[in-house]
């Protein structure tokens, strides 16, 4: 499966915020194929390939980040997010209603940062 829309600017927003260059991920992201995405209840779950352009850290860094949220569709549903990165590069992203379950299709969104509110 390849990256919709919505999970693009969902990694172009992360790298925004972490201020990390995102040439290459713009350059390279079309290139993934083979991410994993699961819808379950209230959440989402986004699992990535290990990819050069999903690198956001030094090898054996791993955290995890969730600093901003979000609304989709036209219901405005609240969202956030959680980044896990495993070794330095992004390993899967999971996204989470507050209790709504997860739209099977999202037309519409946007993202904020939680610094913003």
């Amino acid at each position: 499966m390849k990256p919709t829309d919505f999970e693009k600017d969902l990694l172009f927003k992360f790298f925004e915020l972490e201020q990390i260059d995102s040439r290459e991920l713009s350059e390279s992201l079309d290139e993934i194929d083979k991410l994993d995405r699961t819808i379950e209840g209230s959440g989402l779950i986004i699992e990535f390939p290990k990819h050069p352009c999903l690198r956001v850290g030094a090898p054996g860094q791993t955290y995890r980040w969730g600093r901003f949220g979000g609304h989709i569709n036209e219901e405005k549903i609240h969202v956030g997010f959680l980044f896990n990165i495993e070794n330095g590069y992004i390993e899967s992203v999971e996204g989470y209603t507050y209790g709504e379950p997860w739209p099977e299709k999202i037309v519409r969104y946007d993202f904020y940062s939680y610094n913003d509110k």
